[in-house]
């Protein structure tokens, strides 16, 4: 008998290892069915009931609008008798307004609340909002928030043919203290207003008073140093100030100007001819309701196109 070398009893020792090896995997493995439930996060098809889901927020605005310009501000009080709108700031599967000025629930984005605020009043709008997301818990699926407005009082009522004028000064209606953006080291004043007065220098007149006057004041913009002072017992048909809310003006006069109207020169303090052509937004700071931005386009007295610039700052002082 012959005896085995040293290398042919490792080579049988290796042979032996691996066929066991491969005895063990063939008994280990598992059955290869293929996998084809969607709600198995192990199968290929697994559907993630969190894909493309976010957090339901309930957050909105209350707008007042102009609609002939199609412009709307953000704001927590309104002028009564305006376009009001809420809006959901965010996307939503589901909206519930519950609003306390109507007994409707809505379920749009956007709620147009106009002709129904109260004259005068408080009102509390609850927006609740929520995502279809029943399968996925790892996500906030309802929400809710709670916001209260103000209507700035007027007289007449809403859609009055007589009186519609503040029974106090709106909001944004003052004398602000700022800079200009094309000159920011010099500081200026810029004065608001279009209301009923007896004078400039008295507190807005009661409802039903036969002497008021409209007082339309514009002093300080687009230069520092211009002015004009209309008083007349009806509302000028070329008014500079063409939209106006509690937290709002709008100014656009598309010719060149001292006097607003066709009556004698005793009702304007202006000098006839040297206003200048100009279209502006004033409005109030959301956040802070004393300060004003005003973006401002204007052309100088030569001609009527729009040819400058300017943005002012300020603060209110009175």
């Amino acid at each position: 008998m012959h005896k085995q070398s040293k290398h042919t009893k490792l080579k049988t020792l290796v042979l032996i290892c691996i066929s066991t090896l491969a005895l063990l995997m063939g008994a280990c493995k598992k059955d290869t069915k293929p996998c084809n439930d969607e709600c198995d996060p192990n199968c290929p098809n697994y559907i993630n009931p969190c894909s493309g889901k976010i957090d339901a927020k309930a957050d909105f605005g209350i707008y007042e609008g102009m609609g002939y310009y199609n412009l709307w501000f953000e704001t927590d009080t309104v002028f009564y008798s305006n376009l009001v709108n809420v809006k959901a700031k965010f996307k939503a599967d589901n909206y519930k307004w519950r609003i306390s000025c109507t007994n409707t629930i809505y379920t749009d984005s956007v709620v147009n609340l106009t002709g129904k605020i109260p004259n005068g009043g408080f009102v509390t709008v609850t927006l609740i909002a929520s995502n279809n997301i029943s399968n996925c818990n790892k996500l906030k699926g309802v929400d809710s928030v709670t916001k209260v407005f103000y209507g700035w009082p007027l007289c007449g009522g809403y859609g009055a043919t007589y009186n519609q004028w503040p029974v106090t000064y709106l909001p944004i209606m003052g004398t602000y203290k700022g800079v200009y953006q094309s000159n920011p080291s010099q500081e200026v004043y810029v004065t608001l207003f279009d209301t009923l007065l007896q004078s400039f220098s008295q507190l807005i007149v009661p409802c039903n008073t036969a002497t008021t006057k409209f007082y339309n004041v514009i002093r300080g913009l687009p230069y520092p140093n211009i002015s004009l002072d209309n008083t007349l017992l009806t509302r000028p048909h070329g008014s500079f100030i063409t939209g106006v809310g509690a937290s709002y003006i709008v100014i656009n006069r598309s010719s060149i100007f001292g006097r607003l109207d066709t009556l004698t020169s005793s009702h304007c303090n202006g000098v006839p001819g040297t206003f200048p052509v100009m279209n502006a937004i004033a409005w109030l700071d959301y956040d802070n309701s004393k300060k004003i931005y005003i973006n401002v386009n204007h052309t100088d007295t030569l001609n009527n196109q729009i040819k400058y610039h300017d943005f002012f700052t300020g603060y209110k002082v009175n």
